[in-house]
């Protein structure tokens, strides 16, 4: 199976095989995604649409230039978009945070979308990090020290 836009699947399996002490092995999908990674947005797929503009997936709204006039490898390896999407270390909110940030990513589009930020955290995702647990918990107890 290969979840289309569901990048939080690739948190919840190895979530849901620790708890029922299960031994699980990520599946290899290098024909597709380079490993079974959550959002692949200018990692290994992109859109060009019927303009000749380019964006990370289908879903961004905003191109990053367009095939007609800069050639498709300079926008792929030189754009600030792509190349910031791939850098999973620049991450914002609870995504910057998440120790699965390497096998989900979420959903870069939904970010953009909410919070007009594409390295903003996924919007939809109910997990909290244990690194963003932990510093709620110091927060709320320097607040309660005050």
């Amino acid at each position: 199976m290969r979840p289309t836009c569901a990048p939080h699947y690739y948190r919840i399996v190895p979530q849901m095989a620790k708890a029922e002490c299960v031994n699980f092995e990520r599946r290899s999908l290098s024909f597709s995604t380079g490993g079974g990674k959550g959002c692949i947005a200018a990692q290994s797929i992109c859109l060009i649409d019927c303009y000749g503009n380019l964006k990370p997936c289908s879903y961004f709204h905003s191109s990053v230039g367009n095939v007609k006039q800069v050639p498709f490898k300079d926008l792929w390896f030189n754009s600030k978009v792509f190349n910031e999407l791939r850098d999973s270390n620049k991450y914002k909110g609870k995504c910057g945070e998440c120790e699965f940030i390497n096998v989900c990513g979420g959903c870069r589009a939904r970010a953009d979308a909410v919070y007009g930020d594409y390295m903003q955290e996924e919007p939809f995702c109910t997990y909290f990090p244990r690194r963003t647990l932990k510093r709620m918990e110091e927060e709320a107890a320097a607040n309660a020290q005050k």
